[in-house]
């Protein structure tokens, strides 16, 4: 609303149920499409049911190229990741287990963008994937792909309340010249700085 778009495409990356905790669902009732990428099949058959308007993808994306990847899906399928390090740390404390391993089409961002909105890119951008945020970002194409709002999980996940902020992401955002305009405490949502400083005023 405050940068005035009046349609918006997004790109939810671990995207994993079609409306809970779902940071896409209003744009969709609204009567807006994007890309939904979740790597467990199981919970991309729930996405397409519910989501007919929206393109699901069943892939796992990573920093570059076009491979197969291990994924470990834990009893919470939200916690579901493709960093074995933490899917072992969750399993580890107790309340979780490692449920599955199964192998996933591994596609790379700057790929995967190209791929699904050629020359243009999404408004906004959902970013869950247990672990690998931050190094998405990083290789993310800014001056290709440019969206005007990122919402990205800033916070680990622990069972132990050995949660803590990831500031590299807010860093590295703001090094790519995004501000924060708001945190959710698990959520960090970034407006680019070009977008905001040519929003329409009232």
């Amino acid at each position: 609303m405050w940068l005035g778009l009046r349609k918006v495409s997004y790109l939810d990356i671990g995207a994993n149920h079609p409306t809970r905790l779902s940071n896409t669902y209003l744009f969709y009732r609204r009567g807006n499409k994007g890309v939904l990428v979740e790597p467990d099949a199981d919970l991309c058959r729930g996405l397409r049911r519910a989501r007919r308007h929206d393109r699901v993808l069943n892939v796992a994306v990573g920093p570059s190229g076009d491979s197969v990847i291990p994924m470990y899906i834990m009893t919470s399928r939200t916690l579901n990741t493709l960093d074995k390090a933490q899917a072992e740390a969750l399993h580890a404390d107790g309340r979780e287990r490692i449920e599955h391993v199964r192998n996933v089409r591994l596609l790379g961002i700057n790929e995967l963008l190209a791929e699904q909105f050629g020359e243009s890119k999404p408004d906004y951008v959902s970013l869950d994937i247990e672990g690998l945020d931050l190094e998405i970002l990083q290789a993310w194409d800014f001056q290709r792909f440019r969206p005007e709002v990122f919402c990205v999980a800033t916070r680990t996940c622990s069972q132990d309340n050995s949660e803590a902020k990831i500031s590299e992401v807010i860093d590295l955002m703001r090094a790519r010249d995004y501000m924060v305009y708001a945190d959710t405490h698990l959520n960090t949502v970034f407006v680019s700085c070009e977008a905001w400083s040519r929003r329409p005023v009232a």
